[in-house]
C-alpha cells in the first residue's frame, strides 16, 4: 500500500524464510506507532479487545496480563489434580492399578505448586527490592 504511512514513507519488507509470514518496518526515518495484536488473546485475558491501550502505561499494564503466568500454572496444575483423581477412582474400583501414570501426575500437581511458590519468592524479593530478582 504506497502512501498508506503518508507522503514520503514507504514499508519496506523484511528479509524472510520462504516458510514464515512477511513483516514490514517504517522507512524515512518514521516513527511508527502501531500495534498489532490479537483479539482472541485480549479477550482470554479479561481485556476488552476492541479498546486497544492508548498510552505507555497502558501498554505496561496490558503486557503484565497477557503475560502473567500464574493463570497457566493453576489450569495445568488441575489438568493434573483431575487426571490424578480419575487414576485414583479407576484405582479404587479395581479398573486399572495404580501405576507410572498416577505417579506422573502426582509430579505435574507437584511441578505446579513448586512453581507457584518459586514465583512468590521472586515477586516478594522483586518487592523488597532484591538486585537479583526477576521482574515477573
Amino acid at each position: 500500500m504506497p502512501g498508506a504511512l503518508g507522503k514520503g514513507h514507504v514499508l519496506r519488507q523484511l528479509p524472510v524464510a520462504a516458510d514464515q509470514d512477511v513483516g514490514g518496518h517504517p522507512q524515512s526515518g518514521a516513527l511508527a506507532k502501531v500495534l498489532v495484536y490479537r483479539k482472541d488473546l485480549f479477550r482470554k485475558a479479561g481485556l476488552d479487545p476492541d479498546r486497544p491501550p492508548k498510552d505507555w502505561g497502558e501498554l505496561y499494564d496490558y503486557s503484565k496480563r497477557l503475560t502473567d503466568p500464574v493463570p497457566v500454572i493453576l489450569v495445568g496444575s488441575a489438568v493434573w489434580a483431575a487426571v490424578a483423581v480419575v487414576l485414583g477412582v479407576l484405582a479404587a474400583t479395581g479398573v486399572r492399578p495404580l501405576d507410572v501414570w498416577f505417579a506422573a501426575t502426582l509430579v505435574g500437581v507437584g511441578l505446579g505448586v513448586v512453581g507457584l511458590a518459586v514465583l512468590a519468592l521472586q515477586r516478594r524479593a522483586l518487592r523488597r527490592g532484591v538486585k537479583g530478582a526477576q521482574k515477573l
